[in-house]
């Protein structure tokens, strides 16, 4: 049985373009910002100071967030965006005290009060509902938001309540790709 099919009838989902990047975490544990790379000084911990978030996140309270996301540009991955320099886009915000993942609206909100970006966002609240896993691996097909340039690696499918999520890998871009 197509695993699409076990979806509960009328759940939502957001889905975003899956960039091709590297992934980061980046948190405060015991009063001390931390990423997922402990060696200081590399593209992670550089971005983490570029955004000011050890600030940030204690300005709003938000210590008892994980923030993950991609980072993408130059010396990652090959650069496949072709943009100057390094980002990071959130892909997720996890609430550590809690143990779930949190809301689209509560994530974007805690990007703008971080002053951080989102990965795209292509829609907001599809259904999986009757999609065979041809016409996902279809929709996963297109160029990337971040730079129409360039074939987006795929999407990801995230729950509205955040409890669960996958993604596709677009054949396009696997074709076209060097990886």
């Amino acid at each position: 049985m197509d695993e699409l099919q076990k979806i509960e009838k009328g759940t939502k989902f957001v889905y975003n373009g899956k960039p091709y990047t590297s992934t980061s975490k980046v948190m405060i544990k015991d009063g001390k910002i931390g990423v997922n790379v402990e060696v200081e000084g590399n593209t992670l911990w550089n971005l983490a100071r570029e955004y000011d978030l050890e600030a940030k996140i204690i300005e709003h309270a938000l210590q008892d967030f994980a923030i993950q996301g991609e980072v993408i540009g130059e010396g990652i991955q090959g650069n496949h965006y072709g943009i100057k320099g390094q980002d990071f886009y959130v892909f997720t915000v996890y609430d550590v005290r809690h143990g779930c993942y949190v809301q689209p609206k509560l994530r974007k909100n805690i990007c703008e009060l971080l002053g951080l970006k989102h990965v795209p966002v292509i829609d907001e609240n599809c259904h999986l509902n009757g999609l065979t896993i041809d016409q996902v691996l279809k929709q996963s097909d297109g160029q990337s938001q971040i730079n129409p340039k360039v074939l987006r690696e795929g999407i990801v499918y995230k729950r509205i309540d955040g409890q669960e999520h996958w993604k596709a890998v677009s054949n396009q871009y696997l074709l076209s790709s060097k990886i």
